[in-house]
């Protein structure tokens, strides 16, 4: 209320609140008043899966934020990010950065998984598929496992000045130049069974042999086989093969292992080494007929 003050000598009145008490904690509650209605301006306060911060601007729990902002009401989820196959280059020229289900596949708000377009799979899209699963007749391999050399008609060798085709390798050989490119554990690729082939292994293999009817260019050359040497280095008595004697071998045995045109592996029963520099001449052919 309103408090009245008479003043004889001057015979005037004056007005004056009645406490200022009463209108600090009308002021207060306004101020909480508006407090409390700030507290609920953030949209649909962040969903659940956020907090309200400063100038109403929801600051989202991981993983959680609106489309392809990082903010708005909190609703929808982000679907994995991985090296993305395509897309544009930055500042810099850099390319294959991070992109949203690697820019190969949608992605799916409501449960945060990517749907992938066709020819791709994995967590995020991270991957190529391999065409038809290898028809059931193979196994879906990265490029950084997949490996040269492996069946006959593969030839490698340092690359002579003349570009002739080098030997045949009894191991397959495996590059570590591809584990340095960008795709290598992205791009996919069939390794066949054996008997199959085809980069889906949907076709089978057929026996090969030499033409019947391929005759020498000279006939008067004289036939010549092919022999391949084998050689066994000893570690010796320091590991690196120094001071190494033929005894480490006596009586030790080894193995030959070879694919065929089929791409089919076998490997011989062990043959024996003897006590003496050379093994029996018969030894090999013995193993190889087991």
């Amino acid at each position: 209320g309103t408090r009245y003050d008479y003043d004889s000598a001057r015979n005037t009145v004056t007005t004056q609140p009645a406490t200022t008490t009463t209108m600090f904690a009308s002021r207060v509650i306004l101020a909480l008043a508006a407090l409390s209605g700030a507290a609920a301006v953030c949209p649909n306060a962040c969903s659940g899966h956020g907090t309200c911060g400063e100038d109403d601007v929801c600051f989202c729990y991981q993983n959680w934020g609106m489309g392809d902002e990082q903010s708005g009401d909190c609703s929808e989820m982000y679907c994995p990010y991985e090296f993305a196959f395509v897309d544009t280059p930055d500042e810099d020229g850099k390319v294959h950065k991070y992109m949203e289900c690697s820019g190969k596949g949608m992605c799916d708000r409501s449960s945060g998984e990517c749907e992938c377009f066709d020819g791709y799979g994995g967590k995020g899209c991270q991957r190529t598929t391999c065409p038809n699963d290898c028809s059931g007749h193979g196994t879906c391999e990265y490029i950084d496992e997949l490996t040269f050399g492996s069946t006959p008609g593969e030839y490698y060798a340092a690359k002579p000045s003349n570009f002739s085709m080098g030997i045949s390798s009894t191991s397959a050989m495996t590059f570590a130049s591809i584990s340095e490119s960008w795709d290598s554990m992205k791009s996919m690729a069939c390794v066949c069974d054996a008997g199959y082939i085809d980069v889906d292994c949907s076709r089978r293999m057929c026996p090969k042999g030499n033409d019947i009817f391929d005759q020498r260019l000279d006939t008067s050359d004289a036939k010549l086989y092919q022999v391949q040497n084998l050689t066994f280095v000893a570690a010796g008595p320091f590991g690196n093969g120094s001071m190494a004697t033929f005894g480490e071998f006596s009586n030790r045995s080894f193995a030959l292992t070879f694919v065929s045109t089929l791409n089919e592996s076998y490997t011989t029963i062990p043959i024996v080494i003897g006590d003496t520099l050379y093994t029996s001449d018969t030894a090999p052919m013995d193993a190889f007929q087991k």
